[in-house]
């Protein structure tokens, strides 16, 4: 296995290493397994195409699968003119339907500033997001994909002192896996502002966040992400190339269906805890353990990490500038 340099903007490692230690919301992480639940899915049409350069490097990176074993799907979803390719070992937990449908439930504002995915086979849930592609081990539920989605969005916004006074100023953070760090406090409280939005209920009372969600509301940008019903283009960080490796898979498309089919606790992150490899606004590898988003998150620093280059107390990550860090 390869190491790799992580790199992350020096402000953001400066400001994030420390545990928050504020009083959480969800005692029991976040119980938004059932986020889907009620909304529409939207339409997608697709095709197999040769796996991207990237996806192949990040499966034989984590060890994953060989390159003849990567496969990859190029999605046009009914909401964005542009199309992601979706990648995952033939091995992987979750299949290709499982990860465009649930990608496609990423709120199509937050979803433009993710350039590509790869899905790997594992045997507890985890994912990491390294120069805005992400890495998912195992099967994760929607919550993550908006989790991870959110380091994307984030842009530095955990970094700046109006978080931090944010943060300092409210009586709580979402749950325990947020308390590791601006950085994934503020991809949590994303995932919070997402269900509250769209469900008129976060299944609590969310006053003590209010100084956090409050930034979302303030900014244009935030705001436009979250309010868009179709993607935005300029936002897109890359498209990844089908590259003449061989297609795997066929073609064909989806059509809009109200709800979502049931996410089982016990295989999309299950109602135990598991550990993990990577993490969050994270590197190209980091590790960590985590349970049922419903449940509890937890970060084990050190294990597991053998494509990060330095252990922080609470996240894995070296400083440069192109990379951010966050564990999930």
């Amino acid at each position: 296995m390869h190491s790799r340099v992580l790199h992350v903007v020096g402000l953001v490692a400066a400001v994030t290493a420390q545990a928050l230690d504020k009083p959480t919301l969800y005692s029991d992480g976040l119980p938004m397994s059932d986020y889907a639940d009620g909304l529409q899915q939207v339409s997608a049409t697709f095709r197999a195409v040769g796996p991207p350069d990237k996806c192949v490097e990040e499966a034989m990176g984590n060890n994953a699968c060989d390159e003849g074993d990567v496969e990859a799907r190029e999605v046009t979803y009914g909401d964005c003119e542009q199309p992601w390719i979706l990648c995952r070992c033939s091995n992987a937990n979750m299949s290709m339907d499982d990860i465009m449908t649930k990608f496609s439930y990423v709120p199509p504002g937050i979803r433009s500033y993710v350039g590509g995915l790869i899905a790997l086979q594992a045997p507890a849930a985890s994912a990491y997001i390294a120069g805005n592609f992400i890495v998912f081990n195992s099967d994760c539920v929607i919550p993550v994909f908006i989790h991870e989605s959110s380091h994307a969005l984030d842009s530095g916004v955990s970094g700046s002192s109006e978080w931090k006074n944010a943060v300092n100023t409210s009586a709580c953070v979402p749950d325990y896996y947020a308390n590791s760090n601006l950085i994934e406090d503020f991809a949590q409280v994303s995932v919070v502002y997402t269900y509250l939005s769209k469900h008129n209920t976060a299944k609590a009372d969310t006053t003590c966040l209010d100084p956090q969600l409050d930034v979302f509301r303030q900014s244009e940008r935030l705001t436009l992400a979250q309010k868009t019903t179709t993607c935005l283009p300029d936002k897109r960080p890359f498209t990844l190339e089908a590259s003449s490796r061989p297609a795997i898979g066929d073609s064909g498309s989806t059509t809009p269906a109200t709800a979502t089919p049931a996410i089982s606790r016990s295989t999309a992150f299950g109602s135990a805890s598991a550990t993990i490899p990577a993490g969050s606004t994270s590197p190209g590898s980091a590790s960590e353990t985590s349970t049922d988003v419903t449940s509890t998150q937890t970060d084990i620093p050190g294990a597991g990490l053998q494509r990060t280059t330095a252990v922080w107390s609470w996240t894995v990550v070296t400083v440069s500038s192109l990379w951010v860090i966050s564990l999930y």
